[in-house]
């Protein structure tokens, strides 16, 4: 099951962006201009370098020594705002995932931490969440006790020197795409759209046929369709039986 805070993350997105239409696939790219104080820039081939010049342009900050290497997305936020580069040259599946997983970056890793920094140290932190002043040694041990990161968020790209993800990461690239996933696919439209007779199929046609479900309907790319749907799957039904895990039909 969803976490509670993805699920409000998500529940809140499109309440608010309730001009645009519920159908689906749904048109995430519209939905954004409603709900975020973000913006969507579309560049051929992306490179961090094409971000970096980019944020030179704008004479905003820049980028923290990130190597350079293909993107399919990034997102960018400082004082409250920001925006999404996108690979437009991705066929539109790629491009939809990769805009709800920067947004589930947004929200998640800069919108919520700063907002409950607001919360707790009241508008005198804006300087320090917009890089405008070091926290205090007061505010710094504060934040720690609270569990909320006073820092500045510039990007989410970070790679060690031989490009490996740390577990930091990994685990924040988990959250993005289930939230990601929710955004685009609710859980609970999937199950609702799923065919008779599916919770009496083997392991793998389940996954297959959730596959095509969320391809067709939802316009989720096929790899990324294939591992949402293993894991809704597995939070349902759990993992292969003893039969199907020894070829026993």
């Amino acid at each position: 099951m969803l976490e509670a805070r993805l699920q409000r993350m998500a529940d809140e997105f499109w309440e608010t962006a309730r001009n645009i239409s519920c159908t689906f696939p749904r048109d995430i790219e519209a939905a954004v201009a409603w709900s975020l104080p973000l913006f969507i820039v579309r560049f051929p081939n992306l490179w961090v370098h094409d971000v970096e010049s980019y944020l030179r342009q704008k004479q905003s900050l820049p980028l923290s020594r990130a190597a350079d290497r293909p993107l399919h997305g990034c997102v960018i936020a400082v004082r409250g705002k920001g925006f999404i580069a996108v690979n437009g040259t991705d066929n539109p599946c790629d491009v939809r995932f990769t805009i709800a997983h920067e947004i589930a970056h947004f929200l998640v890793d800069y919108h919520e931490p700063r907002l409950r920094a607001l919360r707790r140290f009241g508008s005198h932190i804006e300087a320090v969440l917009d890089g405008m002043r070091p926290p205090t040694e007061a505010e710094r041990i504060d934040g720690i006790l609270a569990s909320t990161p006073i820092q500045l968020f510039t990007h989410f790209m970070h790679r060690d020197d031989a490009g490996t993800a740390g577990a930091a990461v990994l685990e924040a690239e988990s959250q993005a795409d289930l939230l990601a996933f929710e955004l685009i696919a609710p859980d609970a439209e999937v199950w609702r759209l799923a065919p008779r007779g599916f919770a009496n199929r083997t392991y793998n046609a389940r996954i297959a046929s959730l596959q095509r479900l969320l391809v067709r309907r939802f316009g989720l790319p096929g790899e990324v369709a294939h591992k949402y749907a293993a894991g809704l799957c597995h939070s349902r039904f759990g993992n292969k039986s003893v039969r199907e895990w020894l070829g026993i039909t």
